[in-house]
């Protein structure tokens, strides 16, 4: 039996064993995502918070993929995202590992921090690709891995944090899966 203190660690292993996990939302899912992404866009407006979104989609677009995102790794690990509707420095948390998924459509995408993240706000870095209602769970960074010069580029956007797929971690298999 696996004990809480030993989730984190093993979700987190240096071995891949499970690269490009695919998650598929339900209907009640998807809803969830969009209104949680619709109440996210509204009050991040209000209090003048843009969204560092890095393509050309629509910021409402960034806002719902991105929650669909979170919403895919957590039901891959059995997780609950963070459904508060104010901006925080990560989505989930693993016993005491936090974790920021970022989400992209783009099939080759990388994954992309905003410059303005310090190591110190977030544990671990995901990348997940794909869209409404499909996405694939990329892989991993350490917070040091990808939040320093070596990583940092630029997309057109503007200065940011960068990493290829190739360089991310894998997942070891899902413990908590339904065994088939």
């Amino acid at each position: 039996m696996i004990i809480p203190s030993q989730m984190a660690e093993m979700m987190f292993a240096e071995t891949p064993l499970d690269r490009g996990q695919k998650v598929v939302l339900n209907s009640n899912e998807q809803k969830i995502a969009v209104l949680i992404a619709e109440q996210r866009y509204k009050t991040n407006r209000e209090m003048g918070i843009k969204n560092r979104k890095a393509g050309s989609q629509s910021t409402y677009q960034t806002e719902v993929e991105g929650v669909g995102g979170e919403l895919a790794f957590g039901k891959a690990f059995n997780l609950y995202p963070d459904f508060s509707t104010t901006r925080g420095d990560y989505d989930l948390k693993i016993v005491d590992t936090t974790i920021d998924v970022k989400t992209t459509h783009y099939f080759t995408g990388r994954l992309i921090v905003p410059t303005t993240k310090k190591i110190s706000d977030c544990d671990v870095y995901v990348l997940v690709v794909g869209e409404m209602p499909n996405y694939t769970i990329v892989g991993w960074l350490q917070s040091q891995h990808i939040i320093n010069d070596e990583h940092r580029g630029n997309v057109g956007t503007g200065p940011v944090y960068l990493a290829e797929q190739t360089e991310l971690q894998g997942f070891p298999i899902n413990i908590y899966a339904p065994r088939s």
